[in-house]
């Protein structure tokens, strides 16, 4: 297998193991291997022991080790013939994890950790890792359903959704699923604001923006014209929205612009990330701009 791996990070637990399974069955589909990795990392406390250190940090990292050897035999038995390479990483865990995506077609994370403090470590990570990360980051939930074939891609901006949207049709033609650009607002809609118009569905804003997407759609369907797509312009809380999608959804794609938005926009739209990732009961990809 050619083309760039996709990069799954674990910790030992069952989040982990399920992200690692998601990870491989993306990997065949698009052809490439996989990666597993780890990083162990030592609570700051135990430096203050003489000789502590060093000796939790060895059964740290045979556990980091451990962890991406079993993650490793477990693909191996579900997805035969898949490329898997393992790799123990140093340095603290939330840049390591994040750093490994770099050059990676994405990087897959669990949403939860072994319980306890690796449960919030890991957290942490996968929250870092969707901040930061240069490549498509995958947070896998658990799925309790069966997930229609539909990929659903959240758009606040249409003019500046093209990396989300594109990813989003690529999974759509690998997957054979449908793709659902989802435009929510809880409050005024951007273009009733600046009008002054009457809220509600009747008004300008969410027309244009009905207009905006069928447009930005158009455009795509010229390179993936094998997917079928729609668009949902409601009024809602984004987040509340996209994680009710995503219990269904084969996937939910989420962009993220980081240096191109003010402040107050950067918060509001990281609200929604932070909402989806936290909430949604699907996989979750966020994109970089």
């Amino acid at each position: 297998m050619t083309g760039k791996p996709v990069v799954v990070a674990v910790d030992g637990s069952d989040d982990a193991l399920r992200a690692a399974l998601w990870a491989a069955e993306e990997a065949l589909r698009r052809s490439v291997g996989l990666r597993v990795v780890s990083a162990p990392a030592v609570p700051s406390r135990v430096h203050a022991y003489q000789g502590a250190g060093l000796i939790v940090a060895s059964m740290l990292r045979d556990a980091a080790a451990g962890a991406v050897l079993q993650a490793a035999r477990c693909v191996a038995e579900a997805v035969p013939g898949l490329t898997v390479d393992t790799c123990v990483l140093a340095g603290a865990p939330a840049i390591a994890v994040a750093a490994s995506g770099s050059g990676a077609t994405m990087l897959v994370v669990g949403a939860r950790g072994t319980g306890g403090f690796g449960e919030m470590a890991l957290g942490s990570v996968s929250r870092h890792a969707a901040a930061t990360a240069a490549c498509p980051i995958v947070v896998v939930h658990r799925q309790p359903a069966p997930a229609r074939p539909e990929v659903i891609v959240g758009v606040r901006d249409p003019g500046a959704s093209g990396p989300a949207l594109a990813f989003a049709f690529e999974e759509g033609e690998l997957r054979q699923a449908d793709l659902v650009a989802v435009h929510a607002w809880d409050g005024l809609p951007p273009a009733l604001q600046v009008t002054g118009a009457p809220d509600g569905d009747a008004g300008p804003g969410p027309a244009i923006a009905r207009q905006q997407i069928a447009v930005e759609l158009a455009a795509w369907h010229e390179k993936y014209p094998t997917v079928t797509s729609a668009a949902q312009v409601t009024h809602g809380h984004p987040g509340h929205v996209l994680s009710i999608r995503a219990a269904t959804a084969q996937l939910v794609v989420l962009g993220r612009r980081d240096d191109s938005e003010s402040s107050r926009s950067a918060k509001s739209v990281g609200y929604v990330r932070h909402s989806v990732l936290s909430y949604a009961r699907g996989p979750v990809v966020i994109v970089p701009a």
